[in-house]
Parts: C-alpha cells; structure tokens; sequence
C-alpha cells in the first residue's frame, strides 16, 4: 500500500483519538452536571458496534468492541481505587498485560464472520485469554526481585504502565502496523486505535474520566470502521480495489455536460485465462488495475 494511502486511512480515526486525548486534559470545562452521564457513554457506543458488527457479519470488529467494553466495565468495577492497594494492583497488572495479548490473534487471523465456528472460536480465546493472563499475574514468580523493574508501576514521573507491559504494547502496535501495510484492511486501522486508546488510558490512568473520554473515542473509530469497510463493499470491486459498476453509475449521475470516458479492454483474457488457470488470471487483473488505478490529472478509475 502506498504511503499515502496509509496515511489518510489513518488520519481520521487517530485525530478523534487526538481530540480526545485534549477533553482529558480539560475535562474541566465541561458543564459537571453532564459528567455523571458521560461515565455511561461507552456503553451505548460499544453496544452499537456490536450490533452493527453482528449485522455486517464481522468477527473482528465485535471482539475489539467487546474487549473494549469488558475493559470499561472492569475498570468503572474494580479499578477505581488507589493503584498501591494490593489487590488493585493486580488486576491493573493483569488488564496491562492481556490487552495486547487479546488483539495479537485478531491482527493475524483472517476475517472469517462472527456466528461461524471461525468467529465462535475467536471468542473462546478471548474469554481463555484473560482467564491466562489473571493467572499467572498471581504466580509467586512474578513478586521475585528480578522481576520487579519490568513489572512495577509508575517506572517514571506522570507514567503508570510498567515497563514490561509497555514493551508489549509496542511490540503489538508494530506488528499491527505492519500488517496493516500488507493489508490495507479498515479493521487493521480499529485494531490499532483500540491497542493505542487502552495503551494512553493506562499510562495516564490517574487523570478523571479518561477512561470514559478514551474508550468512547475507540467506539467511534470502530463505528466508522464498519461504516467504511461496508461502503467499499458496496463501491469497490473486492479482487482490484477499483470503484466498481454502482460507483461508476453515482458517478455518471453527478457529471456535468464537458467530461471524458476511457474504457479499455484486456485483449484475449479468456484465452489467457483458459490456458493459464483462473488464479493466474486474477493476477493479471490486478495488475492491469493497478495501472488503471495509477490515473492522473484528476481522473477517476
């Protein structure tokens, strides 16, 4: 995928995270009779994304939205109490170290729906996964001292997340970025943006409401994911990534009276594909597309 076009599929989604890293810094603006009701918003936002996720049929996008509203609610539960209580540090240690560890799998599995044997065993692991991680966060190993600088909180000044947990984060960030270049899937981006809203709400876990301002800008982005990924559905052919017959007649129906039409056609496909095999053919559209797609001067392929 071009430079370019990872940029701007990233664009949106990380500038409603960016605005909502700035309400947490000045949270205090807000009106304080409508914060008791903004602790509720993640709720109704995850729900839709699960909703919307189950009728677009898409696995991925319903186990980040659960993840993600698992989260909110074991945080506003179990977690707003001081980090130096035993039992609090533990589960935070815990949610810091499964996070990562719960969208690895969705980062390399293909989609393959939601209520399919496919789709039901993402789940399993998910519910597995967690159970793991709170495991072994209370194995008498992990107390050793050597242990300690990669797993104790607040490593520095105004930083909660250990070291330990941070590295994993990264660790999944790039990999997720990667595949995100060899894909150029909508759900690589909502994997990324989930990954980094759980990564900033517990580095800066001590600010007010930053769960609630983070998570709900994550909901949004899963949201306009499923939006986006269902409208190139509709617009865009699945094999070339070109806009396809409904995009052209849209199109046709918004020209004015001066415009052009280049059509062309592939001399001898059927031959080729005949004495080549259809895989093979799929290739050579492709790559015709991809010259096609490379148009300049304001034209639209």
């Amino acid at each position: 995928m071009a430079f370019s076009s990872v940029l701007m599929r990233l664009l949106l989604p990380f500038s409603v995270l960016a605005l909502s890293v700035v309400a947490v810094f000045n949270v205090s603006v807000i009106d304080a009779d409508f914060l008791p009701l903004l602790v509720y918003l993640p709720y109704p936002l995850l729900l839709v994304a699960m909703i919307l996720s189950h009728q677009f049929n898409r696995g991925h996008s319903f186990c980040v939205a659960l993840i993600l509203l698992l989260s909110y609610g074991f945080i506003q539960h179990f977690l707003q109490r001081p980090l130096d209580e035993p039992e609090v540090a533990i589960l935070y240690r815990t949610m810091s170290f499964a996070y990562p560890l719960l969208l690895l799998p969705l980062i390399f599995l293909p989609e393959r729906g939601l209520w399919n044997l496919y789709g039901i065993a993402q789940l399993c692991i998910v519910g597995m996964m967690i159970g793991g991680a709170y495991f072994l966060s209370l194995q008498p190993i992990l107390q050793s001292e050597s242990w300690q600088p990669w797993l104790t909180t607040w490593p520095a000044e105004g930083y909660v997340l250990s070291l330990g947990a941070s590295l994993g984060f990264i660790l999944v960030f790039l990999l997720g970025l990667g595949m995100f270049v060899i894909r150029g899937s909508d759900i690589q981006v909502v994997l990324l943006i989930a990954l980094v809203s759980v990564y900033l709400l517990l580095v800066l876990f001590y600010k007010p409401f930053i769960s609630t301002l983070l998570l709900s800008a994550a909901a949004i982005c899963v949201i306009v994911g499923l939006l986006r990924s269902s409208h190139d559905m509709a617009f865009r052919d699945e094999l070339t990534g070109l806009r396809n017959r409904r995009a052209f007649n849209e199109r046709l129906r918004g020209l004015g009276r001066k415009y052009v039409i280049a059509s062309l056609d592939v001399d001898h496909f059927k031959k080729f594909n005949d004495t080549h095999g259809h895989d093979v053919g799929d290739d050579v559209l492709k790559l015709v597309a991809s010259q096609i797609g490379a148009v300049k001067g304001g034209g639209v392929a």
